[in-house]
């Protein structure tokens, strides 16, 4: 295993991806139990959506 040395915005910048990433799956998960508890939730399941399509742009405009 070979060390990468990376700059703390360079990091900075994997947490921030990480933790987007990590927070659409908990929107994922929750919308996943909306849909099994209520199978015509289309209006509860509105602001998870919402939620998920903003963090698609944040994780877009992350540096990769």
């Amino acid at each position: 295993m070979s060390f990468v040395e990376m700059t703390n915005e360079e990091w900075d910048a994997v947490r921030r991806h990480h933790d987007a990433l990590i927070q659409m799956a908990e929107l994922e998960l929750q919308a996943e139990q909306i849909r099994e508890t209520c199978p015509d939730a289309s209006q509860m399941l509105k602001p998870i959506q919402v939620q998920m399509h903003e963090l698609d742009d944040v994780i877009a405009k992350l540096p990769a």
